[in-house]
């Protein structure tokens, strides 16, 4: 079974787990600019979530056959383990992946203010202004505005784990009709 694992980063978290996963399962992750087709069964790929898109999930989605398995881990800073958070990546990846055997699997990633873009300052800076007027903030509202200028670093190694199970038991041949449901928070979206 030829499992594919790539990955679109601007500030570095979805490369971080893609390489954990890598290590992981023994076989090498790859940037998706490097790919223009793949025949594997498996395709993993890591995103980041920037401005409500998915970084790089159109391209790979592109390159891996429709009857094949899509795994996609997205990064960002909201909480995955938030029911409106995984709601917003469903909706966002089935947009581009309707009718795609396909698994989802959030994870947090970081951000450093001063290593961001001009773009990305401004959209932050438009973001964070936008929160302080907001009347009942969430706690990742509180968590943007608290921060803003300096770092976040949610990076987990562990969240890698769920993943590398699932896909070691995807190698093994131990899951050969895969079950996806919307009630099993790791897997999200099936076509």
């Amino acid at each position: 079974m030829e499992i594919v694992i790539t990955y679109s980063s601007i500030y570095g978290a979805s490369a971080y787990y893609a390489g954990l996963l890598a290590e992981k399962l023994g076989i090498q992750a790859w940037n998706l600019d490097d790919f223009t087709r793949t025949d594997a069964d498996v395709l993993i790929h890591f995103g980041g979530i920037y401005a409500g898109t998915i970084n790089g999930l159109r391209k790979a989605s592109s390159i891996l056959p429709d009857d094949r398995l899509f795994v996609l881990c997205t990064t960002g800073l909201a909480d995955p383990e938030k029911e409106k958070t995984r709601n917003e990546i469903r909706i966002t990846a089935a947009k581009i992946l309707k009718g795609r055997n396909c698994m989802i699997f959030p994870l947090r990633g970081d951000m450093d203010y001063s290593r961001l873009t001009i773009k990305h300052r401004a959209m932050m800076w438009a973001l964070v202004k936008m929160l302080k007027a907001k009347k009942n903030r969430t706690d990742d509202d509180e968590a943007l505005i608290g921060t803003y200028g300096g770092k976040l670093d949610f990076k987990d190694p562990e969240a890698i784990i769920p993943v590398a199970n699932i896909i070691i038991k995807i190698m093994e041949k131990k899951m050969v009709d895969i079950k996806i449901s919307a009630d099993n928070p790791l897997c999200s979206y099936s076509g």
